[in-house]
C-alpha cells in the first residue's frame, strides 16, 4: 500500500513508499500502531578484481507510527508519522497513482527514442 511519511514534527510530507501488504494488514487490525524498517544504504559497485573489506556497521532503521483518522467511528484513512526523517529519505521511494501514468509515458518514450537512436546511427 502507498503511504505518504509525514514529519511528526513539522507535519510536513517526507516521502512515498510502499508498505507491503501483510504488515500494513497488522497495523489495520490492531496488532501494531509502529514499524520499524530496516534502510538499505546505497552499495557502491565492486571492482571484480579487488575484494572488498568485510565492514559491520550498524544498521539504519526508519520508525513510522500509524494513527487512525475516524468520521462517526469509521476510520477514513491512516496518517503515517516519524521521528526518522533522515533515515526515512533514505527508503526506497514510490510515485502516488496520479503520477504513475506520466511516469511510464516518459519512460517509454525514453527507451523508444534510445532504441530509435541506437537502430538508426549514421
Amino acid at each position: 500500500m502507498r503511504t505518504v511519511i509525514y514529519d511528526s514534527e513539522f507535519m510536513e510530507p517526507i516521502t512515498v513508499i510502499d508498505v507491503p501488504q501483510w504488515l500494513f494488514a497488522r497495523v489495520q487490525n490492531g496488532g501494531f500502531n509502529e514499524i520499524i524498517l530496516a534502510v538499505q544504504p546505497k552499495m557502491p559497485f565492486p571492482v571484480m578484481a579487488d575484494p572488498l573489506p568485510i565492514k559491520y556497521e550498524p544498521v539504519l532503521a526508519c520508525r513510522l507510527f500509524f494513527e487512525a483518522v475516524r468520521k462517526d467511528g469509521k476510520i477514513m484513512f491512516w496518517f503515517c508519522t516519524t521521528r526518522d526523517g533522515e533515515s526515512a529519505l533514505l527508503l526506497r521511494s514510490v510515485f502516488l497513482p496520479g503520477q504513475q501514468k506520466e511516469v511510464e509515458e516518459e519512460r517509454k518514450n525514453a527507451f523508444f527514442k534510445g532504441l530509435e537512436m541506437a537502430l538508426f546511427r549514421e
